[in-house]
């Protein structure tokens, strides 16, 4: 079976999905500020689980942790990062701190298991990493704007990674639980009955972590940054007649653009779009393009993000 390492299991859907790995026969490492709910488990499974106090924002102890987990199982195979923190107050009561300080978990801890675990994944030629993710940050929602745009961050950073490590035998995946009875949830005004049980969630992403999708949802009903806070922040403010929208220019011919190995030729002009979003900047959609060409080729970015990015990133390297 295989060795797989999560960070942030001590509780909720981590901690069931520990439970269904470890009864099917798997070995599993679990990194946490608090181990105590998690090592009760030991007392089933004293060979199939290790568990590392480390913290998500601590990359020396995430680091410390993969090491353990290597020496003491093998390659690792699979590694999730679930480490969440979620906050409960609208934009207007929530400090820059506050969203610092979400990223640092959600997002940047994603990325300290990334960099701590992909040297050994590939050495093996395989692996697969997963990062927890949530609804909001493709929707948005009110009062959870620094979580929504972390969980849209993670989206965006798994796509880019499962790109560039195609070619390592490594595949990058989404854990898309729904609103779940945790207490990371709690603070969500939504009836209990409303929300799913951990347990089938933790065990039904267990049993469909091997899933070839790159959204892995507990069953067959379920279903970028920037982008997430903008929506959150439009349904925060409509009451007051504030609007929130996006530009999505397509790649121009910019300073900023310049590291990008495309030829100029395949640049939009820089006036041109400039020009395009000037003149549509009072409309009403919600994304906001300089011309009708690239309003249809952000809907087919939205419908189809991988094949998108593929087809990009395989332009720019010919």
């Amino acid at each position: 079976m295989a060795n797989i390492l999560i960070v942030g299991a001590d509780q909720g859907i981590g901690y069931y999905l520990v439970e269904r790995l470890l009864e099917v026969g798997n070995s599993v490492t679990v990194l946490d500020r608090q181990t105590g709910h998690i090592e009760m488990l030991k007392e089933r499974y004293p060979k199939g689980l290790l568990t590392v106090l480390a913290d998500a924002c601590d990359a020396s102890g995430i680091e410390n942790g993969v090491r353990q987990a290597v020496e003491q199982f093998g390659a690792v195979d699979i590694a999730v990062h679930n480490a969440c923190l979620c906050t409960f107050e609208n934009e207007r009561d929530t400090d820059c701190e506050v969203y610092q300080k979400v990223m640092d978990v959600n997002y940047f801890g994603a990325l300290r298991l990334t960099k701590a675990v992909l040297p050994f994944m590939r050495k093996a030629g395989k692996g697969r990493i997963i990062f927890t993710s949530s609804g909001v940050g493709v929707t948005g929602f009110s009062n959870i704007s620094p979580y929504a745009a972390s969980k849209g961050a993670i989206e965006s950073l798994a796509k880019c990674l499962k790109i560039e490590n195609e070619g390592h035998g490594i595949s990058f995946h989404l854990f898309h639980p729904p609103l779940t009875d945790t207490k990371a949830a709690s603070g969500i005004s939504v009836p209990k009955e409303f929300k799913a049980d951990a347990k089938k969630v933790g065990y039904g992403l267990a049993d469909h972590i091997w899933s070839k999708k790159f959204v892995i949802c507990h069953c067959a009903a379920s279903k970028g940054a920037i982008e997430s806070l903008a929506k959150c922040l439009k349904i925060e403010n409509e009451g007051h007649g504030i609007s929130f929208h996006l530009f999505h220019p397509p790649l121009t011919d910019t300073k900023a653009a310049s590291g990008i190995s495309v030829p100029k030729e395949f640049k939009a002009d820089a006036k041109k779009v400039g020009y395009g979003l000037a003149d549509h900047i009072w409309s009403k959609k919600f994304v906001i393009c300089h011309c009708a060409g690239q309003t249809v080729q952000m809907m087919l970015t939205y419908h189809f993000p991988l094949s998108i990015g593929k087809m990009m990133t395989r332009a720019a390297s010919s």
